[in-house]
């Protein structure tokens, strides 16, 4: 294989050859390095990204993982990514004050227009806005319907 090569244990502590295992985990999982691009290539950080999101589906298909997507910091790019893990159901976690598009997104949210700079991205903007409206909208569904549920239960 590729790379530097690690052992797995539960007793050692890490050094350049082993790596420790959290005890209190029941399940690993080990992922070879996708193949990559010319270092040089922009391809290469698209490359990565698309091999993790197919190990996510795969996860969350096979063992019911939920799928989360951090956002910190980011540029235009980031976006893209950020519309296919919504559409895929992930669920966003912004770090608001990081800087790029996480903070342009906390800024849109916050003022619903398109931040400085980010005029290109107005769509995307308003596409992850409509996103956050349906949400909301099904969530309070669902409480009216629970509620409705719970009143019937209680006579």
């Amino acid at each position: 294989g590729r790379g530097r090569k690690r052992a797995y244990h539960l007793d050692r502590p890490p050094s350049e050859t082993d790596a420790p295992l959290e005890p209190n985990h029941t399940h690993f999982v080990f992922v070879e390095s996708p193949p990559t691009a010319d270092a040089q290539s922009d391809d290469v950080w698209t490359s990565h990204y698309e091999y993790y999101e197919q190990l996510k589906i795969c996860a969350e298909s096979r063992f019911g993982c939920p799928r989360v997507m951090l956002v910190l910091r980011g540029g235009p790019l980031s976006m893209r990514h950020v519309r296919s893990s919504l559409a895929a159901g992930a669920v966003l976690v912004i770090a608001a004050f990081s800087g790029g598009l996480a903070s342009a997104i906390y800024e849109y949210v916050q003022t619903g227009e398109t931040p400085a700079g980010w005029g290109a991205q107005a769509a995307d903007f308003e596409y992850l806005r409509s996103v956050n409206a349906q949400e909301a909208a099904q969530r309070v569904e669902q409480e009216q319907q629970d509620g409705v549920e719970a009143d019937a239960g209680e006579r």
